[in-house]
């Protein structure tokens, strides 16, 4: 069921439409599986992810009891807390079962969407849109119409695999490449993780990359930040052992890594030559992200300042503002929605994540995949029913029970 759940939490489509703007995942029903089990064979939820799930919670519910939302926020609340029953269920199977297990099924997830992205940009040279009939979830924007795909097979040719567009893609994948990278470099136990699980993980960090460079997203400057922590350590902790193999081990990941981050580079560059179009994606993002900020600090009602617009008028109002979908940040939405009581809800929430890393033998590995969801859930999507973004929450609120300090008790098999 873990693998399952791991793998599938990789591919949103297709779903099972429940309305105009809900769709039920595979992985959404596994979640809440894992949980009930959870529940009935051990008597257990993890205790900490629980709480992370009401302190996030509450003020989604105080706004729609409290605040100016209209009707429709409770069907938004309630997806929300469909979606974040995800970080409780990868909470529960990553202290409960071998961590490198999830690791695993989640790098072969990343692998075949590699192979879905490199299909996609062949097709775009055939100006086709491949795999149309699997992108059905009502969940994010349309893609079933002809104007929508050529978007893609015509014009930006960015491939995305199976998810609802590039940026999409890398929040969801990005944060999981450090933690693929970090511990491949960093193995806790070498007996657990053997070296072609760790070659393994490398190969699905090499593709996952290739296929951030192959959507042109420009995240890609965000993924190398957070491998350069893990790679600087690497380097020193390998050149002071000294030896022919470790000498040799460290150049071939210097050539990985200046081939990693030569194409993220390029992606990079080429995504700031297009601000000179008025239509490019960033200035669009970068309108939404700067309304979201104006309107959570200029509201004028007591209600609204602490309480926020609730989570269906993020959408109402951003659209009407900047043209665009909603508000491409997971984060400012939020506390758009949610005003005062969310703001303080996400520093507690936050908290609770730091307190794990900061009690763990991988604190550099965790703090890097931490830095690079704070910055996918910043600036980088507005999508909330992305179920690996929440699903690593999940890891993180266990990071120091999966990787104790404690000498001898590491990849912990209970809870």
């Amino acid at each position: 069921m873990s693998s399952a759940f791991s793998f599938f939490s990789f591919f949103p489509y297709p779903a099972l439409p429940l309305g105009k703007s809900t769709g039920l995942q595979i992985a959404h029903v596994l979640s809440v599986v894992i949980l009930v089990t959870q529940l009935i064979r051990h008597a257990w939820l993890p205790r900490t992810a629980v709480k992370f799930y009401f302190i996030w919670m509450l003020p989604l519910l105080l706004s729609a009891s409290f605040g100016t939302a209209s009707e429709t926020v409770w069907n938004a609340t309630a997806m929300t807390g469909v979606a974040l029953l995800a970080t409780v269920a990868g909470s529960a199977v990553a202290d409960r079962l071998p961590f490198h297990r999830i690791l695993t099924w989640s790098a072969a997830a990343i692998l075949l969407q590699s192979a879905l992205g490199v299909v996609q940009q062949i097709s775009y040279q055939m100006e086709h849109f491949p795999f149309a009939w699997l992108f059905v979830n009502p969940s994010f924007a349309p893609l079933d119409t002809e104007a929508a795909q050529n978007v893609f097979a015509v014009y930006t040719k960015r491939s995305f695999g199976l998810f609802p567009e590039p940026s999409a893609m890398f929040a969801s994948v990005g944060p999981w490449l450090v933690i693929l990278l970090g511990l491949a470099l960093f193995p806790s136990d070498k007996r657990v993780l053997s070296f072609s699980r760790r070659g393994f993980y490398l190969g699905s960090v090499i593709a996952g990359t290739f296929m951030i460079y192959l959507s042109r997203t420009g995240g890609a400057v965000i993924l190398l930040c957070g491998f350069l922590p893990v790679i600087m350590r690497f380097m020193f902790v390998e050149s002071k052992k000294g030896g022919l193999v470790r000498a040799s081990r460290v150049i071939g990941i210097i050539v990985v890594m200046l081939y990693i981050g030569d194409l993220m580079f390029e992606v990079w560059t080429s995504r700031l030559d297009s601000l000179d179009d008025k239509d490019a994606s960033w200035n669009v993002r970068m309108a939404s992200l700067i309304f979201g900020i104006t309107a959570s600090l200029n509201a004028g009602e007591m209600s609204t300042i602490l309480f926020g617009y609730g989570l269906d008028q993020v959408v109402v109002l951003s659209s009407r503002a900047t043209g665009g979908e909603t508000v491409h940040s997971v984060l400012i939405g939020y506390v758009m929605g949610t005003g005062l009581v969310g703001v303080g809800a996400l520093f507690w929430c936050f908290s609770l994540i730091y307190r794990s890393i900061a009690s763990s033998r991988q604190k550099l590995v965790g703090l890097s995949v931490l830095f690079v969801w704070l910055c996918c859930g910043g600036f980088v999507t507005g999508y909330n029913q992305l179920l690996p973004m929440w699903i690593i929450l999940g890891v993180l609120l266990r990071w120091g029970r999966i990787f104790p300090i404690e000498a001898g008790r590491v990849w912990r098999e209970r809870g």
